[in-house]
């Protein structure tokens, strides 16, 4: 089995069935709320029209100058 998994031996070879909508027992998923947190993503910062423009003019001038 490892020849055929390669660096990825470690990795499971089990194919979760995408039909079981079962999830995680909420023992684990307890758990793994307390160990990892929430998993969300940092909020965003609100840009005004003049700010977005700024940006992509600075990303053309980017790309330009690699060339």
């Amino acid at each position: 089995m490892p020849a055929l998994f390669g660096k990825f031996a470690h990795v499971s070879p089990k194919i979760p069935d995408p039909t079981d909508m079962s999830g995680l027992p909420y023992a684990e998923a307890h758990m793994r709320l307390q160990a990892e947190r929430m998993n969300k993503l940092p909020p965003t910062r609100c840009r005004d029209i003049p700010t977005i423009a700024l940006e992509m003019v600075r990303e053309l001038l980017k790309l330009i100058r690699r060339h």
